[in-house]
């Protein structure tokens, strides 16, 4: 079966993936300040956040505080800060952040059964749906900070959160190479039958003939993240740009 390459904007995504502990707290800041600020604008125009006086004050104080913890999971100036207190701040947004998503998922269970949302009145109620959609996101953005935070102050792999991989420890693994086509294999099996009176040893080769092209693949031994032989060691303070760079 021929395994067709993959495609450039494949590889890119599948990179930039594996490179979530370098952009995710910069998403969860960035998310926390827009959706602050929408809750701002609410705050400013008179309403209220799921008709709870004040809640929304608390909750625009609180996203853009959380902004300033995940980016200082990620930014030099972070490193100045004690490690528990980012991390515990991180930990407090993610709580705060599910407890302000609290029943989304019942919500998206009756959008997809009545095809609407309403509240205990009866009333519609798109807007608090998306009030708790955008909490659900935040709770997510920050808990990948928290854990890429926690991973990168204890020495650890930023994705799996084992201890950090000495170069050279884990083994690379072996893409499958794609079968050669029938016409290659057809003329590598003449071209062998035409050295066979001169060369006694490629009658031994010929089978071998039969598995040209077909690779092989080794499963990962630990974790699937795989830094390079020659990538330095993570440091135990904070997160390492060349650790990616040189091809984690």
């Amino acid at each position: 079966m021929n395994i067709p390459p993959a495609s450039a904007a494949t590889v890119a995504w599948s990179g930039w993936w594996r490179q979530w502990p370098l952009w995710a707290g910069y998403v969860a800041g960035g998310w926390a300040l827009l959706y602050g600020g929408v809750l701002l604008a609410i705050a400013l125009g008179g309403r209220t956040l799921y008709d709870i006086p004040y809640l929304v004050w608390v909750a625009v104080a609180a996203l853009f505080m959380g902004a300033s913890l995940a980016l200082a999971a990620v930014r030099e100036w972070g490193r100045r800060l004690p490690p528990l207190v980012v991390s515990v701040g991180l930990w407090t947004m993610v709580v705060l952040s599910l407890a302000g998503s609290a029943f989304v998922l019942l919500n998206l269970i009756e959008l997809a059964v009545d095809g609407t949302v309403r509240d205990r009145d009866g009333r519609s109620d798109w807007e608090g749906l998306g009030q708790r959609l955008g909490f659900a996101v935040a709770a997510a953005l920050f808990l990948a900070t928290a854990l890429s935070w926690r991973h990168c102050t204890r020495n650890s792999c930023p994705r799996c959160g084992r201890p950090a991989h000495p170069p050279g420890s884990v083994p690379a693994v072996v893409r499958p190479a794609p079968p050669a086509p029938g016409r290659i294999r057809r003329i590598a099996h003449l071209g062998s039958l035409a050295v066979v009176p001169t060369t006694p040893a490629t009658c031994c080769a010929l089978p071998m003939h039969h598995h040209f092209g077909v690779g092989t693949w080794r499963p990962p031994a630990t974790c699937s993240f795989r830094p390079s032989p020659s990538a330095p060691r993570f440091p135990p303070s904070f997160c390492s740009r060349d650790w990616y760079a040189n091809g984690g």
